[in-house]
């Protein structure tokens, strides 16, 4: 992803190729730490993301679609009918209607269909969602589903799996978010998440602490015994005495 940093960023047939695969990275990350997606849903590039991580088509062919998409509508058209499509295995909410997906509803065809992001987002708030973690770059989701009414309990938080804004930083805004998802409820593998780095748990105590001081005071005990050869001689002492 060297483009990244570079001016092919803009170029679409590069951009949506990157898109595609830091979005599909970042799910499969966050999957390998425990927050494995009840549903999944995407706009634009980031439904080929979403179906790929669902298992609409493979890797390399959703690697190869988000190219095609980015050189252009022909492009696409073409490269979908190279595509072997299969159902879903994870909930994956149609940006077309805002539905969930069921059995068959895949095809080139579909993604030939008009993306609507209001739809997904409807999508996802009707399947009763108490988190919602966006692996997409940009603050687009976040503003549109935070504190919205899921219709089946306490209103949905949302987290970013990257930061959205320049000067922020990637692992802290990874750090809280991981946190808040914990805080909610979601399961989280902590093993998984510390594994690059090693260490081991620590055991807290359960109560509150209440601020009491337990340390000791400085006094003039000397714990070594040391006796000064100036005292040693008063005594009329020599050190192969002791």
């Amino acid at each position: 992803l060297d483009i990244i940093s570079s001016s092919k960023i803009n170029d679409s047939k590069y951009g949506q190729a990157a898109l595609f695969a830091i979005e599909y990275s970042l799910a499969k990350l966050w999957e390998a730490w425990g927050v494995v997606a009840a549903v999944v849903a995407g706009h634009g590039v980031g439904e080929l993301a979403a179906a790929c991580f669902a298992g609409v088509f493979p890797l390399e062919q959703g690697l190869m679609l988000a190219v095609a998409r980015g050189k252009g509508s022909a492009d696409f058209s073409s490269a979908l009918t190279e595509v072997d499509f299969a159902d879903p295995f994870t909930d994956l909410v149609k940006s077309s209607d805002g539905t969930v997906a069921t059995d068959g509803n895949f095809n080139a065809d579909y993604f030939l269909v008009h993306s609507s992001f209001d739809l997904a987002r409807t999508g996802l708030l009707a399947c009763g969602l108490t988190a919602v973690l966006q692996t997409g770059t940009g603050p687009l989701l976040v503003p549109a589903v935070s504190g919205a009414s899921n219709g089946k309990g306490p209103s949905t938080i949302v987290v970013s799996a990257l930061p959205s804004q320049p000067n922020e930083s990637s692992w802290s805004v990874i750090s809280a978010s991981l946190a808040r998802l914990y805080v909610a409820g979601c399961p989280v593998d902590f093993n998984g998440f510390y594994k690059p780095y090693g260490g081991s748990k620590v055991v807290l105590p359960t109560y509150c602490f209440d601020r009491t001081r337990f340390w000791c005071e400085a006094c003039n005990f000397d714990p070594l015994g040391y006796i000064p050869i100036s005292k040693m001689q008063e005594h009329g002492l020599s050190a192969m005495d002791l």
